[in-house]
């Protein structure tokens, strides 16, 4: 059974969202090689929906330490919050210590 990995994440600035697609477009291919499907869709514009779908659920969990690296990556570039969800569960709930004005 396929499962599909849900992120969703708002950012200070429209340029840190960019700067974050720029860095995703660029490891995407070497980090999360087993991925089926990526899709990215802007929600506003500091907003980004991230749905990945892999093929199982151990084939998912195959990538997470970079992809809890690439989570810290984004937690510099003014991530101000990120839900992470999976077709079974909510996996984590981080939000950056830059406040929401």
């Amino acid at each position: 059974m396929s499962i599909a990995r849900i992120n969703m994440m708002e950012f200070l600035t429209e340029k840190d969202l960019e700067s974050s697609e720029n860095l995703y477009e660029a490891i995407q291919k070497e980090w999360f090689a087993n991925a089926q499907t990526v899709i990215n869709v802007r929600t506003g514009p500091k907003s980004l929906l991230n749905l990945a779908v892999y093929s199982s659920y151990e084939d998912a969990e195959t990538n997470l330490p970079k992809r809890k690296e690439f989570q810290d990556i984004l937690k510099k570039i003014n991530l101000l919050l990120l839900i992470v969800f999976t077709t079974k569960e909510i996996l984590l709930i981080l939000k950056a210590p830059t406040p929401i004005k």
